[in-house]
Parts: C-alpha cells; sequence; structure tokens
C-alpha cells in the first residue's frame, strides 16, 4: 500500500512539475529573468492577445451604433434591384420577426424592401435581420408614430413613385385585442398576397398582363361602407371627396375598400396620393389610442375609390389567371371540360340567428370558397364577426325594403310583390346583379 502510494505520489509530482517548469524556463528565457506567479502569466498572455487584435484595426460592432446611424449607414447603401417592392410598416416587433422569417425570406432576391417604423420601436437586432435577408436592397424609413399604417404608406409612397417602381405589396403587423383571431386573420391575409415567391411571380405577370388593374386584395377583405363605418368618418370623408373634385359623392361613399389595408397595387394606380394638397402629412391626428373617425381611417376607406377614379380596376384574390385555369381543366382542353364548368354554388339559407353564419365557416373549412366580402363584426350581435355575404344581406335588405318590410318584420311577406314591378327589377336599390359577385 506504502508502495502504490509512493509510485502515485511520484506520477501526480511529476505531472505536476512537468509542463510548469518547462513553461516558467520558456517565460525566463523570453524575459531574461526569473519566472512570474501563475496569474501573472494569465495577464501576460491575455496582454499580448490584445495586442495582436488592435494590430489589425476593425469596425466597430454594429450594435455599438445609434439606431439612428445604422438606418442612415443601410440607406446610403440602397439600391433599387427590382421592379417590384414590398412595403412593410412595423410597430409590433414580436410580430414583424415572424412575417419577415415566414413571408419575406423567401422573397429576398425577387423583391426590394421598403421598411417604415419608428427608430424608438426597432431594435437591433431585427434591424440586422432585415439586413441578413435584403443586403442592399432594404431602405428604412424612419418616422414619427403617427397616422397609424397610413402616413408612413404616404411616405414610402413618395419612395416608390420617384425610383419608378412598377408594383408593390403594403403589408403591416396587425394586430387586435383577440389574440388567436387576430393571428388567424392575419396569416390569412398574408398567406393570401406572399404565400409563396411562385405566387408572388404569378401575381406580378397578372398585373403585367393586365394593363388595366391597379389594386389587388386578399380574399375576404373588400367590404362595402355601411351606416356603422360611415358614422365616425363621414366628415374626414366629405373633406376628401370635395378635394377630388367629387362633391357629388359626399354623404354617399357607395364604395367598397380592403378592410385589412393590405394589398398589392400598380404604383401608377395611386398617384393622386403624391398631392399634399389632396393629403398632407401634417394633417394626421397625434396617436391617442382612437379606434375610428381619423384620417387614416377615412383614407384606408377611399383605397378603392382612388384607383377606380385613376382609371384603373380592383380585383380580389385568387385571381383567375391562366395557371389556375390549366390547372383546373387538368390540361384536358381537347375534351373541352374543366372543373370550372361544373363549379356549384352552395346557398346557406336560414332564420335570423339560427346559425347560418357558423355553417357557412364550417363550409369554408371543408374546401368551399367563401364571398368576396363578408358582413363585418358587430358588437350587438357577434363581435367575433360574420361568414356571410354582405352583398346577399344588403340584397335581402332592399328587396325586403321594396315590399315595405324589413328583416324583423313578423308579419308575413305581401304576396302581391311577386307582382309588383319591384319584382321584375334588376336592381331594387344597390343592385341584384351585383349580389353574386
Amino acid at each position: 500500500m506504502a508502495a502504490s502510494n509512493k509510485k502515485r505520489a511520484s506520477r501526480t509530482g511529476a505531472a505536476k512539475t512537468g509542463k510548469p517548469e518547462s513553461g516558467k524556463r520558456e517565460m525566463a528565457g523570453r524575459k531574461g529573468e526569473s519566472p512570474p506567479p501563475g496569474k501573472q502569466v494569465k495577464k501576460t498572455l491575455k496582454k499580448r492577445r490584445m495586442a495582436r487584435v488592435k494590430a489589425t484595426p476593425a469596425q466597430p460592432p454594429p450594435q455599438d451604433q445609434p439606431v439612428s446611424e445604422r438606418i442612415e449607414e443601410i440607406n446610403s447603401s440602397f439600391k433599387k434591384t427590382h421592379d417590384v417592392c414590398i412595403v412593410f410598416h412595423i410597430y409590433h416587433q414580436d410580430i414583424a420577426q415572424d412575417i419577415l422569417t415566414r413571408y419575406l425570406a423567401p422573397l429576398s432576391g425577387k423583391v426590394d424592401l421598403i421598411v417604415t417604423t419608428s427608430a424608438a420601436l426597432i431594435g437591433e437586432w431585427l434591424i440586422d435581420n432585415l439586413r441578413t435577408y435584403f443586403h442592399n436592397s432594404l431602405c428604412i424609413i424612419a418616422t414619427e408614430n403617427r397616422g397609424r399604417d397610413i402616413r408612413p404608406f404616404l411616405l414610402a409612397y413618395r419612395s416608390l413613385a420617384a425610383k419608378k417602381y412598377r408594383f408593390a405589396c403594403k403589408i403591416h403587423t396587425k394586430k387586435t385585442p383577440d389574440a388567436i383571431a387576430e393571428g388567424h386573420w392575419r396569416n390569412q391575409l398574408l398567406s393570401s398576397l406572399l404565400k409563396s415567391p411562385e405566387e408572388v411571380d404569378e401575381i406580378v405577370r397578372t398585373l403585367e398582363r393586365n394593363k388595366d388593374l391597379g389594386l389587388i386584395v386578399p380574399q375576404n377583405t373588400l367590404t362595402t361602407l355601411s351606416e356603422a363605418t360611415l358614422k365616425s368618418n363621414r366628415a374626414w370623408l366629405n373633406k376628401l371627396m370635395a378635394r377630388m373634385g367629387e362633391p357629388g359623392q359626399a354623404g354617399k361613399h357607395a364604395f367598397e375598400f380592403p378592410t385589412s389595408a393590405m394589398f398589392w397595387f400598380r404604383v401608377r394606380s395611386l398617384e393622386k396620393l403624391l398631392d399634399e394638397k389632396f393629403i398632407a402629412l401634417d394633417e394626421f391626428e397625434k396617436e391617442t389610442g382612437q379606434a375610428d373617425g381619423t384620417l387614416p381611417h377615412a383614407v384606408e376607406r377611399i383605397t378603392c375609390f382612388l384607383v377606380e377614379k385613376s382609371g384603373f380596376q380592383v380585383k380580389t384574390l385568387p385571381l383567375n389567371t391562366r395557371k389556375s385555369a390549366n390547372r383546373e381543366t387538368g390540361g384536358s382542353k381537347r375534351r373541352g371540360t374543366s372543373k370550372a364548368a361544373t363549379r356549384k354554388a352552395i346557398l346557406v339559407v336560414g332564420m335570423h340567428r339560427s346559425g347560418t353564419s357558423a355553417i357557412t365557416r364550417v363550409l369554408n373549412l371543408l374546401g368551399c370558397d367563401l364571398p368576396s366580402a363578408l358582413m363585418r363584426e358587430s358588437a350587438q350581435s357577434n363581435e367575433a364577426g360574420f361568414w356571410e355575404s354582405l352583398r346577399i344581406m344588403h340584397l335581402n335588405d332592399d328587396i325586403l325594403a321594396s315590399a315595405e318590410s324589413a328583416w324583423n318584420d313578423w308579419q308575413a311577406f305581401d304576396p302581391a310583390w311577386h307582382d309588383a314591378t319591384a319584382a321584375r327589377t334588376s336592381s331594387p336599390a344597390r343592385g341584384v346583379a351585383s349580389a353574386g359577385q
């Protein structure tokens, strides 16, 4: 036992004295003096490493720069490399990262990106990630948090027009109080607009082929201005109509708008936004949490009207493109048949509050397409929203009104109405022909 301990001790002693002795001799040989203590050795080595680092000058790490300087540096190297641009307004950073990785990153190398945000709201990590994907195709417009996503869009639109972009897509970090519904709705919108690089290519080709197409909106976002949405926005809408030379529209506002404020557009179709006499940047209200009735809300509601007044059309996704037509027909042109020719319309009919909205949504989840314009939510009856067609609702109301009745009229419907002029008129009030669009 003693012998083994001695052997272990001698081995341990050798291990302890072997390397340090040679290290000491090396240090002593370099310095010509006795070796310094162990801590001093570490400090000396660290100083030598630092001296080598300082000998090769390097740029300071990006995160050491103020955000404003980083943005200025990015914009100075920005170059227009494509005819297509995405305009991305960032307010909620947590959503921005998800949108960047899921929808925008796959498009890098195909489009340019203009980001509008407040310098106080965008973090270094997000700037780094944006730059990683878009390099010199990235421009960041830092502006005050004012006018929601609409005022920043006006600033971005000036850049689009100045750089002569042909087509662009406007998106933003949409949020609502209902987190689950909001996430589902936002992903539906973005998947409709930026589903994949191939789908984006198809949208751009459609804009190129159809010279009169100005605006493409996501599915189920096109809605008609109703009394509820006009109530708090009437004052601003009347002002904007007068500035456009459309005083006859004041008080009527019989036009549609995309409720999401996200869409593809031909840049020329919104040239009216360049006119500062029409909308001045300093007219936008300060942000105080307004839910409605502000200038950005009014501008959102005249988007389609602006496009159509410029001589362009509005369409809803999905588009009836050649690609989709070929996919539907299965390439069987010689047979002269197609699935499109055998499509069926499913009509859900029921009394008020009988579950028609829920049934319509279930049919949609099973694969049926929803109407292009849906009824808006109501705080009194359905805060989560409806799935019925807005145009069909207006048509029903118009038919009932022409018979001096209403949806909540408990009396029997007047049978004489069927022989009346109103029953044979194609447009009792707002247009039977438009109901199926």
